[in-house]
């Protein structure tokens, strides 16, 4: 549905990749689709049915069962295949549908709705193009479904036409050949002009307009009586449909997951109508919004809720999604790494966008292995296929030359047939790609738990443990985020507890902080390095050289503690380090009587006043948006602060843009940065007390 109402209103992100020539015919249709929320009856529904039907493998005519009145809705069927050799999808046009009632609408193979779930990966825009047939537009070629026919192919479907001398009847789509098999070349010139390739009524992968003629062809018939297109949008069906009022909050996220400085792409779902929006994200800090479809920037890791209060006139309507979004660290949480869910806000649970909310992962405190905490999905009567995600952001696998993953899981089946699946996956890439590194099916996730028909609550005999052992490292990365999903397949609940993260030691410390290349530190500021288990003691040196030779060196030892990366032996404190000065450093271990290699060499830099950049997490967060940034950069501050000046610094320090004399208390501060070239740069925020510095980047 977002999909179809970004494209219908032409505010798709690929509008901005559309060749230059047909910039100025983009046509904004004004259409927006929402899901009935009243049945023909007038009960209440999802605008969704499922039904269990051998049609789901025709997709045909006869496949288009419990059709609702098309003069109230627009009826789109979801197949497991099209009969048609090669098609994602098929509708008719009003002319062919007006007297067939029953086969009007749309009907498309379930890889080809949306791009979430069971989609293929596609760009989801194939219920665009059928819905532009189902209102009047021919594909841009003309009226075949041939696309590509040049007259030198006597063979069907062809038949030896020209597609050139054919046409779609709409002025401003120019003559073409259309092309297939997801053909994009967008310089491609068939019949004497460039083709519009990434027209929606073409046939190429990447679709993004539909031109001002096509627009009003649309518009023409949504107020023509053929095929009853005209009853649709009268305002007395949207009451009768029901979505015409504001019943329900509800937002889209595009990922649950990102990485420090992430943009992070927020959508209303509400239904149906909102005026107004008012978001918090709540978590390490608390960001706020009221944009309808706003681009949050989190400059501080950790989990975070959403809230979201929509209102129409006098109605307001709020969700509060907890635990919704994970932002990982540069570097995660050390290894080896333990939990068995005592607590559960480090934890975010996603549903890939199901319409059901009961069937999910939830933290439970009545059940667990060696206690009585867990997590359980709610899986009985789970529609088969749904996928729900247990995430956490994230965990440093950068000690581990050898890796293992244990947890344990109790599952019940109701029948033999129940198939459900539980998998666990891996990111290296802020939750972009995934890899999946387990999984267990059915009986081989049940293990010796007998079948259960009635809600399964596990008895200490019916867990079972898991590993996925000796993973190759080359696999993880410093902020790994890790991911248990569930399919559903018709069983029972299912519980995960004891998750254990450990294997081979590498004896070469890891570090973690301050990052490499750092500006703008404190003079005194905490180093900190990732544990080598059962280590003897630990080296470090800090230097302005690379020698590690100068008088200026600091070293020192520090005796093991244990394993974890959170205590005094995995940190120093430096002191009086030259204000203005780059300064380098290493750690090693002392092992089984072994001294380790150094680590690798970071360096960081004090800043001029010696003061630089505060590093508790607890201190006032300050988002600079967008990142990367074109033209405006925006500086939202947590609490108003007293700003003195801000400065845009290149990465040798130089100044390029300051604004001074400002000497506010703000909120906010815009800054013009179109003069300032495509690059990294800093931006210096001097304030009161402190002066700090984040890094951005400029590309226009």
């Amino acid at each position: 549905m977002r999909i179809l109402n970004e494209d219908y209103s032409a505010t798709n992100d690929e509008l901005s990749t559309l060749v230059s020539s047909f910039t100025s015919i983009i046509g904004v249709a004004d259409i927006e689709f929402r899901l009935a929320k009243k049945d023909p009856t007038g009960g209440s529904t999802t605008g969704i049915e499922r039904t269990v039907s051998n049609e789901t493998y025709v997709g045909d005519d006869g496949s288009k069962l419990n059709p609702w009145p098309r003069d109230e809705y627009l009826n789109i069927w979801v197949t497991d295949v099209i009969y048609i050799g090669g098609a994602a999808a098929y509708a008719y046009r009003p002319p062919s549908a007006d007297g067939n009632p029953n086969a009007d609408g749309i009907i498309s193979n379930h890889r080809y709705v949306g791009n979430i779930g069971t989609a293929s990966g596609t760009s989801g825009k194939t219920l665009t193009h059928e819905i532009g047939h189902y209102l009047g537009l021919p594909h841009t070629w003309g009226e075949t479904n041939a696309p590509g026919c040049d007259g030198t192919n006597p063979n069907e479907p062809c038949n030896g036409a020209n597609n050139c001398t054919l046409d779609d009847g709409i002025s401003d789509t120019p003559n073409c050949l259309g092309v297939s098999a997801g053909n994009c070349d967008l310089t491609r010139t068939t019949c004497g002009s460039l083709d519009n390739i990434q027209n929606y009524m073409d046939y190429a992968s990447c679709e993004a307009n539909f031109t001002a003629g096509q627009v009003n062809v649309m518009r023409n018939v949504l107020n023509n009586s053929l095929a009853d297109r005209e009853d649709l949008w009268k305002s007395v069906n949207l009451s009768a449909t029901g979505v015409a009022d504001l019943t329900e909050a509800n937002y889209y996220v595009e990922s649950p997951t990102g990485c420090i400085g992430d943009t992070v792409f927020f959508y209303d779902a509400s239904t149906y109508g909102a005026e107004s929006w008012s978001w918090e994200f709540v978590g390490p800090v608390t960001i706020t919004s009221s944009d309808e479809n706003p681009e949050i920037v989190f400059a501080i890791p950790g989990t975070y809720s959403v809230k979201l209060t929509v209102t129409q006139g006098s109605t307001t309507e709020t969700i509060n999604d907890e635990n919704a979004i994970a932002i990982a660290n540069d570097f995660g949480h050390g290894v080896p790494f333990m939990d068995d869910f005592t607590e559960s806000d480090q934890w975010v649970t996603y549903n890939n966008e199901e319409s059901s909310t009961s069937n999910v992962w939830k933290h439970t405190t009545s059940v667990g292995n060696g206690d009585n905490k867990s997590y359980q999905l709610s899986n009985i009567g789970a529609q088969r296929n749904s996928m729900d995600d247990l995430i956490y952001a994230s965990v440093d696998f950068r000690p581990l030359d050898k890796i293992s993953i244990t947890f344990d899981v109790a599952y019940a089946r109701i029948s033999n047939a129940s198939d459900d699946k539980l998998a666990l996956l891996i990111s290296m890439d802020c939750g972009n790609e995934w890899r999946t590194v387990w999984s267990k099916t059915g009986a081989a996730l049940s293990g010796s738990t007998p079948l259960s028909t009635t809600p399964f609550v596990p008895e200490s005999s019916d867990w079972e443990s898991f590993s996925a052992s000796n993973l190759p490292s080359q696999w993880f990365s410093g902020n790994t985020i890790i991911k248990f999903q569930s399919t559903a397949g018709g069983g029972n609940h299912i519980y995960i507890d004891n998750i254990n993260i450990d294997g081979e030691y590498n004896a070469v410390p890891q570090l973690t902080y301050p990052s490499n290349g750092a500006p703008s530190m404190n003079d005194n500021v905490v180093l900190n390095w990732q544990a080598v288990p059962e280590s003897t003691s630990y080296d470090y040196e800090i230097d302005e050289t690379t020698s590690f030779n100068s008088t200026a060196l600091q070293s020192g030892t520090l005796n093991y503690v244990d394993a974890s990366s959170t205590n005094t032996d995995t940190e120093y404190q430096t002191s009086s380090l030259s204000h203005n000065t780059e300064h380098f450093w290493r750690v090693r271990s002392l092992k089984n009587g072994s001294t380790s290699a150094w680590s690798d060499v970071w360096s960081f830099t004090v800043a001029a006043d010696g003061v630089g950049i505060l590093e508790s997490p607890e201190k006032d967060v300050i988002q600079i948006y967008p990142n990367p940034a074109s033209n405006r950069l925006s500086i939202v501050f947590q609490n108003e602060t007293h700003v003195l000046s801000i400065a845009v610094l290149s990465i040798d320090g130089k100044t390029i843009l300051n604004q001074n004399g400002n000497v506010n208390v703000v909120s906010s501060i815009e800054l013009d940065i179109q003069s300032i070239p495509n690059g990294s740069y800093f931006v210096a925020i001097e304030m009161e007390h402190e002066t700090r510095y984040e890094k951005v980047i400029i590309s226009k």
